[in-house]
């Protein structure tokens, strides 16, 4: 499913514009989770300024 995803958003980003862009997934227990990933992503340096984030929050089936 995610490389389903994937590639439907990078044929969008192409259609967009050239210019540099990635999306970055992340798979978090909750909001605060996954803005602390987002913030550890930005500071580590992995973040440029067009990229973007999908975030798909919630707890795994059976817990």
């Amino acid at each position: 499913m995610m490389t389903s995803l994937a590639r439907r958003l990078e044929l969008l980003e192409s259609r967009q514009g050239r210019t540099a862009r990635r999306m970055h997934f992340i798979t978090a227990i909750d909001q605060a989770d996954a803005d602390r990933q987002i913030a550890g992503l930005v500071a580590t340096g992995a973040v440029l300024d067009r990229d973007g984030f999908l975030c798909l929050t919630g707890k795994p089936s059976g817990s």
